[in-house]
């Protein structure tokens, strides 16, 4: 499921866009889900309850309070990765209120072209999926983590830990067994009842320990070991 939001408070550009981008993903055969807000006040309250969406269109002057460029700072501060795209009617506004600091895919001026709109749906569709992500929830924060950046997990009292490719952690409220089943079990695997691997980042594997691509050793118990030897050979 495609998860698009849609911040417009001019009703008539809201209508068309809406009806533009699901043209757009009917014809892509792409499951989607838009949802359409008339203030940017009326959006956060949404993306702070829940962080689910995949591409954001925002317009950058709205009369009801909180403005596209207000809306964009508190969205970077929850999540810095989503894709946005803020909706103009004059490139000299946008630059002038220092829209590029939040990192949109880009913008698109009104009224909107649906050829510049489908190009732009396009390419961050392409991008969304060309990685498998997977979004935790760390505190009130979230993260967009492509799962081929993590090394390993490991149980940390009451929370998950994430180690990536950064070596940087990030925390998962729960228990490994509840996290693992919301990753690709092909790819990470449990090795341990407090460890599990992403089979990828294995440099080598012996009896009792795999050896990650940076020397760090996590334990293989027996338990999980034929499991682990399994997917570690067919990944070669």
């Amino acid at each position: 499921m495609y998860k698009i939001a849609l911040c417009e408070d001019e009703q008539i550009h809201s209508d068309k866009l809406e009806k533009d981008i699901r043209s757009i993903l009917m014809g892509m055969d792409v499951e989607h889900e838009i949802l359409a807000f008339a203030s940017g006040a009326e959006f956060l309250d949404s993306f702070t309850k829940r962080n689910q969406f995949d591409l954001m269109f925002l317009d950058i002057m709205m009369k009801d309070g909180m403005d596209g460029v207000e809306l964009a700072r508190a969205i970077r501060q929850i999540d810095k990765d989503v894709a946005i795209i803020f909706i103009t009617a004059s490139k000299d506004l946008f630059h002038f209120q220092g829209g590029s600091e939040f990192r949109p895919v880009r913008f698109l001026l009104k009224p909107v072209n649906i050829g510049d709109l489908e190009e732009q749906i396009k390419e961050q569709f392409a991008q969304r999926f060309n990685k498998e992500i997977f979004v935790i929830k760390e505190g009130d924060k979230y993260h967009r983590v492509p799962v081929e950046d993590i090394v390993w997990l490991e149980t940390a009292s009451r929370r998950v830990k994430l180690t990536l490719k950064d070596e940087t952690s990030i925390y998962y409220s729960g228990k490994l067994d509840d996290i693992l089943e919301e990753l690709p079990n092909k790819q990470i695997v449990q090795c341990h009842k407090s460890y599990a691997v992403n089979i990828d980042n294995i440099a080598s594997l012996n009896y009792d320990n795999a050896i990650m691509e940076k020397g760090v050793r996590i334990s293989v118990s027996r338990r999980y070991r034929e499991g682990v030897l399994k997917a570690f050979t067919q990944s070669l």
